[in-house]
């Protein structure tokens, strides 16, 4: 399912789901069909043989060898058939659901993918949380249920209206305009319900994405003693929700009402057409006119009921759509222009030209960037906050294109190279690393699953880690949630390990070492330089130590490169690199 903003309605859009599923959505349509039948064919049958006691036969002499025989054999057959084929809606209906939502959340995880992060949407975790996940899960109702039973209570309706026409046609009159009025009653309050729907939603989200930011902030709002009155800002943000919640219920419980009023005025409606013209239909016939024109309602009348939360569903399918309608913060590589990288002797690994770039129109934060970094050589990226340094690791990953100019990488547009291989050539390790609820092997084998346990443990070597091996179940090791059970410096080095098993041709380091003690960072500098010639490296740093190891220094000021070369040199002149330095050099004697 692609993204558009071709004007066609957004379920129908999502109808779009269904077609590689088109066996499974015809099996679920047709059990609920012959369901829906089924019931009212029972219903009929004990209605018959009731109006046949009320005609003033006793069930003892009803003659089996006449109606009643078949009538009974029907009775039974139809039981079972609304047994097997319920069993079989359920069945079928639901795990039709969970494929397509299996398949809707794949579209959303790309889109969201592709999306973020965003120059100027930024987005709350627990936002797109909810988008990917309840919102998503919100459809089920859809998928399961809705369309399948619409279908089915338009054909028992059609077959009902022929059948009461055949027995008297002025039935209709009462019957089709309460089938009409049983469909419309949810458009009715449709207004509040999509105000409701869209608050609850918007509420929702907020809720989450508040949740989210206090679990995440637990240690900082403890610290700060601002944990009770966050608890109580979620309380009130919690009760909010929950009176909504209640005014919804109480619309829901209306649409209810009106719904069961209509159905019992249609069975009034028949019953007085039958009074003010008893001859049109026998005594023995009324039971079934009645029962027939209430269980002809009765899937109308569930379909209405379903619809009552089309409010929460139209909200949820407009989030969806939202993030799918997205453009891409940048474009994928059209096929005709894809090229996979190649390396060759004496290219630069990747190239800088002329690169601006700013997040807000007029305001760049890269204003003609040049740069080159050979296979083999360490350059340090230095600057002042703000200087821009950041924004080229952003660039080199390709989470944003830049304004003007280009960067290639190993002599190919960045622009050129498809995700799946840019993911392979540029491994980036950042201060603030992410490690995932999972094992040892799980984190270091991120990006190359597959990969032998010895490539994996001659990674964590390299990094210094090889003694999170020594942990009890080894590579099956939990970590915990965000690294949880390993120090600061652990989850620094394991993020270095999980980079370098990527085997990647650029390794960027963005403060990579700023969680770790000088030893560990001496000890991790030095395994780094042993694989150094086979990679080009790029290391963000505040730390002298850290910039002064490198081949070559490039100084940032407000988007510009103003020093460029060996540290010894740039110190020996003095200027930039040597204030930052010495700024640098205050720092970590006033931080012992």
């Amino acid at each position: 399912m692609t993204s558009d903003r071709s004007g066609r309605r957004p379920l129908r859009r999502l109808m779009a789901l269904l077609r590689p599923h088109r066996s499974a959505f015809l099996s679920a349509v047709a059990a609920t069909v012959v369901g829906q039948v089924a019931t009212v064919g029972t219903a009929v049958a004990t209605a018959w043989l009731a109006g046949q006691v009320l005609a003033g036969r006793a069930v003892a002499g009803l003659d089996l060898d006449g109606p009643a025989r078949w009538v009974l054999l029907a009775l039974a057959v139809g039981v079972t058939v609304v047994a097997v084929a319920t069993w079989w809606e359920m069945l079928v209906a639901h795990d039709l659901a969970y494929r397509v939502l299996a398949d809707l959340r794949v579209v959303v995880y790309d889109r969201l993918r592709r999306i973020v992060p965003a120059r100027d949407r930024p987005e709350r975790s627990g936002d797109l949380a909810t988008t990917a996940m309840t919102d998503v899960e919100s459809l089920e109702w859809l998928y399961a249920h809705v369309i399948a039973q619409t279908i089915g209570a338009g054909m028992v309706l059609v077959g009902g209206s022929a059948a009461l026409a055949a027995i008297r046609p002025d039935l209709l009159l009462v019957l089709l305009p309460a089938a009409l009025l049983v469909l419309t009653v949810p458009w009715w309050w449709k207004r509040t319900a999509d105000r409701q729907g869209e608050e609850l939603r918007t509420r929702g989200a907020a809720l989450g994405a508040d949740v989210v930011d206090l679990l995440q902030g637990l240690p900082e709002l403890t610290a700060a003693g601002a944990l009770d009155r966050r608890r109580a800002e979620l309380g009130a943000a919690t009760a909010k929700l929950t009176a909504l919640s209640r005014r919804t219920a109480g619309r829901a419980g209306r649409e209810v009402a009106a719904t069961d009023l209509l159905v019992s005025l249609a069975g009034a409606g028949a019953l007085l057409i039958i009074a003010l013209d008893p001859a049109g239909v026998p005594p023995q016939w009324v039971p079934v006119v009645l029962v027939l024109t209430g269980t002809v309602l009765a899937p109308a009348a569930a379909v209405a009921g379903t619809l009552q939360q089309a409010g929460s569903l139209r909200a949820a399918v407009s989030r969806i759509l939202d993030v799918l309608d997205t453009p891409d913060t940048v474009p994928a590589a059209p096929a005709t222009v894809a090229r996979t990288p190649v390396s060759r002797p004496g290219e630069p690994v990747v190239t800088l030209t002329g690169v601006r770039f700013g997040y807000r129109p007029g305001r760049p934060v890269l204003d003609g960037i040049d740069l080159r970094v050979h296979r083999g050589e360490t350059v340090a990226l230095v600057g002042r906050s703000g200087g821009g340094k950041s924004t080229v690791v952003a660039l080199l990953q390709r989470f944003f294109d830049p304004d003007a100019g280009r960067i290639d990488l190993l002599g190919t547009d960045l622009r050129a190279v498809p995700d799946e291989q840019l993911r392979r050539r540029v491994a980036v390790v950042g201060q603030d690393v992410q490690i995932f609820a999972g094992t040892l092997r799980e984190n270091v084998g991120l990006a190359v699953p597959d990969a032998p346990d010895a490539a994996l443990r001659s990674a964590l070597t390299t990094a210094r880690a090889v003694d999170l091996l020594d942990r009890p179940g080894r590579w099956g090791a939990v970590i915990g949630e965000r690294g949880a059970r390993l120090s600061g410096g652990e989850r620094a080095r394991l993020a270095v390990a999980r980079a370098l098993a990527v085997g990647a041709d650029l390794l960027v380091l963005d403060e990579a070492v700023a969680n770790l003690d000088a030893h560990t960072e001496r000890a991790l500098h030095e395994a780094l330089a042993v694989g150094a010639a086979d990679r080009a490296t790029v290391v963000v740093a505040h730390r002298p130590s850290a910039i002064l190891r490198a081949d070559r220094v490039v100084v940032l000021d407000s988007g510009r490169v103003v020093a460029d070369g060996p540290p010894g040199a740039l110190l020996a002149a003095g200027g930039p690199l040597a204030d930052l330095l010495t700024v640098g050099d205050q720092d970590d004697r006033s931080d012992r």
